[in-house]
């Protein structure tokens, strides 16, 4: 399993090129966020479970909360043979070897994160090209609400430097909050420069939409 983990880690630079525009954000709620924009999920094309494919033969799927799982089980199996009695070099080969496990999990986990959001990346990128000026204007104002919401998604890490997220499989960039505010200002003010008359504020959201949102989110709930 670990050897096949390591192999699909070379997957992880060309899905996180497709979900760059929000690689830092928090998931699933900024997904969520996205999925209460009725322009965008009005056939509820949006979805916030995208599970991972780990073992194509037995068809196993793992999203990011049972991943999330897994990472918490190799932590404590690192800590049960920490507090093992036997002295090294033994014990210092299996605590790396457990160690190697929870890096192994974790960069996994930032694989699953990095398809669900390339998922509704396309998303909006395909349906940004069939709206109407109107359609587009909304499509904005949903970004640039959106990235308010927009919170670290490395809050689950034990740190956030460069160096440990290199031994995780991890970049900088998918740490970087303000990175990722950026680059949705950019997405959205190229939207709001497509559609005529539109008052999207794409530094933040203006008008009724919060509200709106807001609203169609607490129905959405209660409906699930």
């Amino acid at each position: 399993m670990r050897a096949f983990i390591f192999t699909f880690l070379g997957w992880q630079f060309f899905i996180f090129w497709q979900g760059s525009s929000f690689w830092a954000c928090k998931e699933p709620e900024l997904c969520k966020c996205f999925r209460g924009c009725s322009v965008l999920d009005e056939h509820g094309s949006v979805g916030c479970h995208k599970p991972l494919l780990v073992v194509p033969n037995l068809k196993v799927f793992w999203g990011p909360r049972l991943i999330l799982q897994q990472v918490a089980s190799a932590k404590e199996k690192v800590a049960y043979e920490s507090a093992k009695t036997y002295t090294d070099p033994w014990k210092g080969h299996v605590i790396g070897t457990k160690q190697g496990a929870v890096k192994g999990m974790y960069g996994l986990l930032g694989i699953s994160l990095n398809v669900l959001k390339s998922s509704y990346q396309a998303t909006i990128t395909s349906k940004s090209k069939t709206l109407n000026a109107v359609g587009t204007c909304d499509l904005a104002k949903c970004i640039a609400f959106c990235k308010q919401q927009c919170e670290s998604g490395c809050s689950m890490l034990e740190k956030s430097d460069e160096a440990f997220l290199g031994t995780i499989s991890w970049t900088k960039d998918m740490c970087d909050v303000d990175g990722s505010k950026q680059l949705m200002t950019t997405q959205c003010n190229e939207m709001v420069a497509t559609a005529e008359s539109c008052d999207a504020n794409c530094d933040r959201a203006i008008g009724v939409y919060p509200l709106l949102w807001s609203t169609s989110v607490f129905a959405s709930h209660l409906l699930l």
